[in-house]
């Protein structure tokens, strides 16, 4: 059985990863980055079971900052990705690492 609250939740958390999914599609980089940092703030107060979605929204949140030039920013997230899941996408990982000047 679900945990009470667990839905809600799970709703609020996909429409935080909707709204910053279209500020990053828009190229608005650090309103998508608030907003994934919000989603991840909600997964852990929750303690929600999202599979993969956490470390994709880590990995977008690396991406925000490399757009923005913010290479260090970058690198320590995809590094701190790296080391929490290291199974997720580790070739697109390391390729993008490789990319930051």
């Amino acid at each position: 059985m679900a945990r009470v609250g667990e839905a809600e939740g799970r709703r609020d958390m996909i429409e935080l990863l909707g709204r910053a999914s279209a500020a990053f599609e828009q190229k608005r980089w650090q309103s998508a980055r608030n907003l994934y940092r919000d989603a991840l703030e909600l997964i852990e107060l929750r303690s929600l079971d999202v599979g993969e979605m956490l470390p994709q929204t880590m990995y977008n949140i690396a991406i925000t900052y490399y757009n923005e030039r913010e290479y260090s920013e970058a690198r320590n997230q995809l590094l701190r990705l790296q080391k929490t899941f290291p199974s997720y996408e580790p070739e697109l990982v390391s390729d993008m690492l490789r990319k930051i000047p």
